[in-house]
């Protein structure tokens, strides 16, 4: 077992909500001195706080993260109350809903939705779902399907596997054509 340990600043506390695929990057939240805050954890560079959304108390919670742990999704509180956000290393905490409204394009399928929190994230980003208040005030899950895959640079030994596995696919096929010019010879 490991301990994850805490954010800096606040009570000692901390809880772990979800994990990446090969389990290299933990998410949940932590007391920091700002008050209630998601962090992302990885083995390297331990427990960092991924801040809130503007406006609101500070309070966050990670839930989901994708599978390399580059994604997170989780709540936050801002000045509308307490809302969905995602998570990247290039674009910080965003409110989810103004994501999928600016840069997917989903304003009409959005309309009187309020989306509180985002549960889960599937394993290549494309899919998120969490629960909200519908267009009629009561409280339902949804999905948001058909978002772009997260991406990942492989890493140097899955170029050296890769290498690998070309380099045998090369003696097969070489074996092969051998063993295809031996019958030929033999029925000369």
């Amino acid at each position: 077992m490991v301990g994850l340990g805490d954010l800096s600043g606040g009570s000692f506390l901390s809880e772990a909500n979800g994990v990446s695929g090969d389990g290299s990057v933990v998410v949940g939240y932590g007391n920091s001195s700002s008050g209630q805050e998601a962090f992302r954890w990885t083995s390297g560079g331990g427990m960092a706080g991924l801040g809130d959304l503007s406006g609101g108390t500070f309070s966050s919670v990670a839930f989901g993260v994708s599978e390399n742990g580059s994604v997170v999704v989780g709540r936050g509180s801002s000045a509308s109350g307490l809302e969905a956000f995602i998570w990247d290393s290039t674009n910080g905490m965003r409110n989810l809903r103004d994501v999928l409204i600016n840069d997917y394009g989903l304003g009409s399928a959005l309309a009187g939705w309020n989306l509180t929190n985002a549960g889960g994230i599937s394993s290549d980003g494309s899919v998120i779902v969490g629960y909200g208040t519908n267009p009629s005030g009561f409280t339902e899950g949804w999905m948001i399907a058909g978002l772009g895959a997260v991406t990942t640079v492989p890493e140097p030994a899955t170029y050296l596997l890769l290498g690998i596995g070309l380099a045998g696919l090369g003696v097969a096929a070489a074996r092969q054509r051998l063993r295809k010019s031996w019958m030929i010879n033999c029925r000369r």
